[in-house]
């Protein structure tokens, strides 16, 4: 959890410097592969929390209270956990898309005059 902390506080440290810098050809590519590795990592990490979100959903329904109704019982972790991967799958497709994009804008030239974005 610690390393996850440290990740989150140097994010929180790159967004607030981002908006205040120009951006060459070469450091936004990058970024655009950091964006794919992120979205990667998350993934990785829902599928890792499957597991653990199932037996805690079956822990959680031996101890519901039958009386309640379905719309009484909060959503299951698991299914809350699948929407989230669906939308991390959504965020790595496009982050792909966006950074084989710039690569591509870089080798064809499409940028020519214009090295900062």
């Amino acid at each position: 959890m610690e390393q996850l902390d440290r990740v989150l506080e140097t994010f929180h440290h790159v967004n607030r410097a981002l908006p205040k810098t120009v951006l060459g050809r070469e450091e936004l590519i990058a970024l655009g592969g950091l964006l794919t590795q992120i979205s990667a990592a998350l993934l990785t990490l829902t599928d890792l929390l499957g597991a653990p979100a199932h037996h805690y959903d079956r822990t959680r329904l031996l101890r519901a209270d039958t009386d309640a109704t379905p719309a009484e019982r909060l959503p299951a972790a698991t299914s809350l956990l699948r929407d989230c991967r669906d939308g991390f799958l959504t965020a790595y497709t496009s982050a792909r898309a966006f950074h084989a994009d710039l690569r591509r804008c870089l080798r064809t030239g499409a940028h020519r005059g214009n090295n900062r974005w």
